[in-house]
């Protein structure tokens, strides 16, 4: 599948996705009770729950952190801009501009993997000014398909 690759009016805004964790604290809370009820006893009548079970406290240490995660992350609130000739990474903290003369390379690699239909994409930008490589993967944000066609509207304007 081609992409269309159009040029930037305006600029672009990408947020962070964080659905991945709370499908995890979903999944890890329905655990959590299961194995609460099956861990817990019938006593005379009565159902007691077995709390203090390792498997039951791993598991809610597990949710507690990935709450807290979550929490942390909306409150950065991490987002990719990208413009006609810049992108931006932009938290609630600070925000980091490069323009395209800081740019030394923009490399999108597709990543196919037999355990995914789909090539996992990463975003591969070389500055002149940093020895590492900045790695961006776009699945990690809300309209993925935008963020490679944006970049790679930079990565033309780079070569021109």
């Amino acid at each position: 599948m081609k992409t269309k690759v159009e040029k930037l009016d305006k600029e672009k805004h990408f947020r962070k996705r964080l659905d991945h964790y709370w499908k995890f604290i979903a999944i890890s809370a329905f655990v959590l009770i299961i194995a609460g009820l099956l861990r817990g006893r019938f006593t005379e009548g009565t159902y007691t729950l077995v709390l203090k079970d390792p498997v039951v406290i791993l598991l809610a240490l597990f949710i507690i952190a990935s709450f807290v995660t979550v929490i942390f992350d909306l409150y950065k609130d991490l987002t990719i801009i990208v413009g006609k000739d810049y992108f931006i990474f932009k938290s609630r903290f600070a925000e980091k501009k490069y323009n395209l003369n800081d740019i030394e390379k923009i490399t999108i690699v597709k990543q196919k993997f037999k355990r995914f239909p789909n090539k996992l994409k990463i975003i591969k930008i070389k500055l002149k000014k940093r020895i590492r490589t900045i790695n961006i993967r776009p699945s990690s944000f809300w309209d993925e398909q935008e963020l490679v066609n944006s970049i790679h509207c930079l990565k033309n304007l780079k070569q021109k």
